[in-house]
């Protein structure tokens, strides 16, 4: 089976500096199996890092926000583009986790109070999600928790254009992760 690839455009410095230092505006992950990235929204994802104000028709914008004043947050967000079968097990592969333009340095890792954004292109076949997201202290990186799966698809839950956010809390002990779609 074919693996999709994910095309990222990066329109914020960190990730990449020695391409933004040469002035390029968007750089691609070959995918694993050596296929090419043909630029057919069908079967790839292309996200951007989100600071607009709005989502357009043709993309969905992802919004991440960690209220926790203590424990860090790795998102744990994949995207899929092509029809899955089962889904969320599908869904959450290592060829659908991105990390890309997400976080600290691309890490996919949000600093306790921090919020950040992505854009992805629209397909028929999109489906996003977190695994539950990973709640680490600040200081060590010591996994404290894990917060409830949540995920979405394009069609019955949301549309092009949607904004979608997560939010990460760990009040009173509890880790949790809701997912709201405008």
């Amino acid at each position: 089976m074919r693996r999709p690839a994910l095309t990222v455009i990066y329109g914020k410095l960190g990730g990449l500096a020695i391409i933004a230092a040469l002035g390029l505006a968007c750089a691609v992950r070959v995918p694993l199996d050596g296929g090419s990235v043909d630029g057919n929204l069908n079967r790839n994802a292309r996200a951007t890092n989100g600071n607009q104000n709005s989502a357009g028709a043709s993309t969905v914008r992802i919004r991440f926000r960690n209220l926790s004043v203590t424990n860090a947050v790795d998102v744990q967000f994949f995207a899929a583009t092509m029809p899955l079968m089962n889904v969320p097990a599908d869904l959450f592969v290592t060829a659908n986790h991105i990390t890309e333009n997400i976080g600290l340095a691309g890490s996919g890792l949000l600093a306790p109070g921090s919020t950040d954004a992505i854009a992805l292109m629209c397909t028929p076949d999109l489906v996003v999600g977190t695994q539950g997201g990973e709640f680490r202290d600040n200081e060590s990186g010591a996994s404290r928790g894990l917060g409830p799966m949540r995920f979405a698809m394009q069609g019955p839950q949301f549309s092009c254009g949607a904004t979608i956010t997560y939010t990460f809390d760990d009040a009173d002990g509890n880790f949790n992760v809701t997912q709201s779609i405008e």
